[in-house]
């Protein structure tokens, strides 16, 4: 006799899978940035030492905004209709660092 499945046995290893490789370039996607902080506010980038750096998002992309906040970005405000794209204007999510605060940041690790 043979049994058919109508569902596919291995979708929860491949589900598995999805979310260790989501976790995996979401880890990859934060220590690209944490470089980009550090190399921004220790003079390792061509237009020299940075005193603030600024990250946009989308309102409402919350992983976005995760990953900034966890970096110590913090939120400034909303910076209206200066994004354009397909035809039309969004709003932005501003979110900075200064260097005074990266600073602080390394001193509790």
């Amino acid at each position: 006799m043979l049994l058919m499945l109508k569902t596919n046995p291995y979708q929860g290893a491949k589900n598995v899978l999805r979310t260790v490789k989501t976790s995996f370039f979401r880890r990859i996607g934060l220590i690209h940035l944490n470089t980009r902080r550090y190399h921004a506010f220790s003079g390792g980038l061509p237009c020299g030492e940075l005193n603030r750096i600024q990250g946009d998002t989308v309102p409402g992309n919350s992983a976005s905004e995760a990953v900034l906040t966890k970096l110590g970005f913090k939120e400034e405000g909303l910076l209206r209709e200066s994004g354009y794209w397909k035809g039309q204007f969004h709003d932005l999510k501003c979110l900075g660092l200064l260097k005074s605060e990266y600073t602080e940041i390394l001193k509790e690790q």
